[in-house]
């Protein structure tokens, strides 16, 4: 689970102009059994009460490069195995939080 703030960006509600000053997203993630890569796909709450009640996720618009889809990331670094990043939910993690904080927001890993 991660909290996305925006810093100077602004997030609306998919459709609308309501601002969002943050959003949960609960991360579903695959690894392929190459160990090369793992694929991760976010799906986002209006916040921690909204995942816990079961709500429906949310859809969000107005943010340039946001991750909304499903993303693969490269975890080799070259052709040694010993060298690559651990396809773990932990490396999922880490690895939106570094994508949306190159965009600018700030991000809070939680609850694993």
């Amino acid at each position: 689970m991660i909290t996305v703030t925006p810093n100077t960006q602004q997030m609306y509600f998919k459709g609308t102009n309501v601002t969002i000053s943050s959003v949960i997203a609960r991360l579903e993630f695959t690894a392929p059994k190459d160990g090369k890569s793992i694929q991760v796909a976010p799906s986002y709450y209006e916040d921690l009460a909204a995942y816990e009640a079961g709500n429906n996720t949310i859809s969000i618009t107005g943010v340039e490069g946001f991750l909304t889809d499903a993303k693969t990331y490269s975890l080799s670094n070259g052709d040694d195995p010993e060298t690559w990043k651990a396809q773990t939910i932990q490396v999922a993690h880490d690895e939106v939080k570094a994508d949306l904080e190159a965009l600018g927001y700030t991000v809070v890993i939680s609850g694993l």
